[in-house]
């Protein structure tokens, strides 16, 4: 206290702090977000893991139901379906199963064969087990093939329709769940 200041303006400043402390704290408090008894302050978002719900969760239960190892993909994705969901996504762009069509059409083997092997890599990174089964056995006959014998051309033509079925389920699933 300051000589010949009033002795109730030191409580009164005391008082003006605690109150400027305690307003910031409900302040901080206020830009708390509480996500599943997570808390991540000062307007921080929660981890997109967290967060993962919605149209997500749609998409896995989907798939799941068509048929895919969805626990077994995410656990390969470190337990993060957010980053599953993201790259289950991105085989909305890929190109190998159109190649892979073009390919054995034009009877382009060796080129249908590293299409099929791509389409494989990637079926088996996202479990999509429907059509990693197909896609599997499709690489196995191209696998080191110029030509293809009579028996290996009609089983092509047995699996195409089986895989081509799979595939477009597949990503009407996805487009579905944008």
């Amino acid at each position: 206290m300051v000589p010949g200041e009033f002795p109730g303006t030191f409580l009164l400043n005391f008082i003006a702090i605690c109150g400027i402390l305690l307003s910031k704290k409900s302040f901080i408090s206020a830009r708390v977000q509480r996500v599943d008894s997570h808390a991540f302050p000062y307007g921080l978002s929660a981890p997109a893991e967290i967060l993962t719900g919605g149209k997500d969760l749609e998409l896995l239960e989907k798939l799941k139901d068509y048929g895919v190892d969805v626990e077994a993909a995410v656990a390969r994705f470190v337990g993060k379906k957010d980053l599953y969901t993201k790259f289950l996504m991105k085989f909305l762009d890929d190109t190998n199963f159109n190649g892979l069509l073009e390919s054995i059409e034009n009877q382009k083997y060796p080129e249908a064969f590293e299409y099929a092997h791509s389409l494989k890599g990637v079926c088996g990174n996202l479990n999509l087990s429907p059509l990693t089964e197909q896609v599997t056995e499709l690489t196995e006959i191209l696998r080191n093939k110029e030509s293809l014998s009579g028996e290996e051309q009609q089983r092509i033509q047995d699996i195409m329709p089986v895989m081509a079925k799979s595939y477009e389920d597949i990503i009407r699933i996805l487009e579905e769940n944008k």
